[in-house]
């Protein structure tokens, strides 16, 4: 389960905080959704350990995580299609979500090939992005954090 509990965060250039509260249960999936300028990125970055709070906590499965460094988090960043590493393949991009060094196990590997069939993108796994039709660049580096080890999913993607 994830909570945030009371998690404020002030830019220093604005006199809003942000307060956010809630619960995420087991296997609940939820959207983040809203105008220019309602917090959704700014919850995500906090969530994701690229901002700070002032106060309140992040706690996954009953681990406090607000102390972590990003890559110490739960978290897997999903990233929009533009930052995409355009010279690595689909199953390699995704693979760099699991592992940043490409060390995959076997199953892991599988997992991807699994996850891709799962989107409805079977076969795409050595296309390169620019080879893959319209939008599955939106769809492929999602089934990437089924995948790993990586519990929470990150994006800021539309």
């Amino acid at each position: 389960m994830l909570e945030v509990r009371n998690l404020t965060f002030t830019y220093p250039s604005n006199d809003r905080t942000w307060c956010f509260d809630f619960q995420v249960s087991p296997g609940q999936c939820i959207a983040i959704d809203g105008p220019s300028g309602s917090g959704k990125s700014t919850l995500l970055g906090l969530l994701a350990g690229f901002l700070s709070p002032a106060a309140g906590t992040i706690t996954w499965q009953g681990q406090n995580v607000d102390q972590l460094a990003p890559w110490q988090r739960p978290m897997t960043s999903v990233f929009q299609e533009h930052n995409l590493f355009e010279h690595l393949d689909v199953q390699t991009n995704i693979g760099l979500g699991i592992h940043p060094g490409m060390k995959l196990s076997r199953e892991q590997k599988q997992a991807i090939q699994e996850g891709l069939t799962r989107v409805g993108l079977a076969g795409y796994g050595e296309r390169m992005p620019s080879a893959c039709r319209a939008g599955s660049a939106r769809e492929w580096p999602c089934c990437g954090h089924c995948c790993g080890t990586n519990l929470c999913c990150y994006s800021t993607s539309p």
